[in-house]
């Protein structure tokens, strides 16, 4: 089952933690167009190493890691630890605060078969090949995936709750979250995590493509390796552990915006009343307030009118595809295939790659889209539960694209987990 190790991460040095908050990146589609352009203006900041690019901007990306190495930019932890890792937010359109608690270690890149980690998304082939060359060429890893543990006692939470009181950073980022990282470097403490996880089954939250990178980079160097154990820096992946059994672990909903409909939206109302219960409610000046509480409900959102609609029970039986119930029953199931394939017309196995299709967490930021003219219509979603994710995970298949969001993302530029050979630093 799941191996975790410590490892040495590379860190910031001291003199730029006064920056950290500037270095680090939290969630990509959450920062604004001016707060990604500062990132990349400063030629220290994390963001230069985290996304993907063309294989010549590629080789430029290691080059700069190695000149931040050498000029102190980057400073390897001289021991190894497991590194807790707290998030404090509020939910978009709330005040409550929550608060993640996780830690950072070093696992296996189990391939999907071996059924350690269980993934619920598909990849993206052009996706994929720019994180393997990313990986391949700096061997660094500049944030971690997020990955679910049981601990329905939360047995954990006072040794992390106990190193958390001498965090090694400590500050709020863009978004409004607050951010903790602390290192465990005591090996009686860190056999806790390891021997806690050494049973269980690991959940992917997120990160599907950087996991499936390090499948890649880890097979090719296994083949070219005729000394290949099963040890080496190349076998493991830095990921983000949170407890699945937590009631700070939250989901956002993601919702769907189609553009290029070219059926009017009288006839496109008559198509869906075939399958939909269809209720015309008045269009909010607050888009924050519409609720959807019933299964296979979901807000049709035009221009200037909006609808609350409702599979009609009697049409479920037509879902004829062959996939587990756990799946056809998820109501993101039921909108891509009624809705989005029935109504508008784009086919199940080309939704994936659609370009009419796009994803959006903010409501807002839907209602912006289709006053724009960018998108001819959003379908607004309920959140999918953890239940339903992990019933799924452990049926084998997977989710429609964008069916979760973990809500927040994992900062890269916090750690830097190196893959390096002559960099590997772990306990024997």
């Amino acid at each position: 089952m799941a191996d975790i190790i410590p490892f040495s991460a590379w860190r910031y040095s001291e003199k730029l933690r006064p920056k950290i908050a500037n270095l680090t990146v939290p969630n990509l589609d959450g920062i604004s167009k001016v707060q990604l352009d500062k990132r990349y203006q400063d030629p220290t900041n994390s963001i230069h190493l985290t996304l993907p690019a063309p294989p010549s901007e590629v080789e430029k990306k290691a080059v700069l890691l190695k000149n931040w190495k050498n000029n102190k930019v980057l400073k390897q932890d001289p021991a190894p630890a497991i590194y807790i890792y707290y998030q404090h937010f509020c939910l978009p359109g709330s005040t409550r605060r929550f608060c993640r608690k996780g830690f950072i270690a070093y696992i296996k890149a189990y391939h999907w078969e071996e059924k350690v980690i269980l993934g619920h998304e598909n990849t993206i082939p052009y996706a994929l090949k720019e994180q393997v060359q990313l990986l391949s060429k700096t061997q660094i890893q500049p944030s971690p995936t997020h990955g679910l543990y049981e601990d329905p006692e939360n047995s954990l939470v006072p040794l992390m709750d106990n190193y958390m009181n001498t965090p090694i950073f400590d500050f709020q980022n863009d978004l409004g979250i607050r951010e903790q990282l602390a290192a465990v470097t005591d090996p009686e403490d860190i056999m806790q995590f390891v021997s806690h996880l050494k049973g269980q089954k690991i959940i992917l939250a997120d990160g599907h493509h950087r996991l499936q990178a390090s499948i890649h980079h880890r097979d090719h160097c296994k083949e070219n390796n005729d000394h290949h154990t099963g040890m080496e820096a190349y076998n493991y992946h830095m990921m983000n552990f949170t407890n699945v059994h937590s009631d700070h672990l939250k989901i956002l909903p993601t919702h769907r915006l189609i553009s290029n409909v070219t059926i009017p939206e009288a006839l496109l109302l008559e198509k869906a009343a075939i399958f939909f219960t269809i209720q015309r409610i008045s269009y909010p000046s607050k888009i924050e307030v519409l609720t959807i509480s019933q299964p296979w409900t979901f807000i049709l959102m035009f221009k200037e009118a909006a609808y609350k609609i409702s599979l009609r029970i009697e049409k479920f039986d037509l879902f004829t595809t062959a996939i587990p119930d756990a799946v056809k029953r998820l109501d993101i199931s039921v909108l891509h295939y009624f809705f989005v394939d029935h109504i508008i017309g784009i086919p199940m196995d080309e939704q994936r790659s659609s370009k009419q299709i796009t994803y959006e967490t903010d409501r807002l930021k839907c209602h912006g889209q289709l006053h724009s003219g960018k998108a001819d219509l959003a379908l607004l979603t309920r959140e999918i539960s953890i239940e339903e994710v992990m019933e799924v995970c452990h049926s084998g298949y997977t989710l429609p694209q964008k069916s979760t969001y973990f809500y927040p993302k994992a900062s890269s530029g916090l750690l830097f987990g190196s893959i390096r050979e002559d960099e590997f630093i772990t306990y024997p």
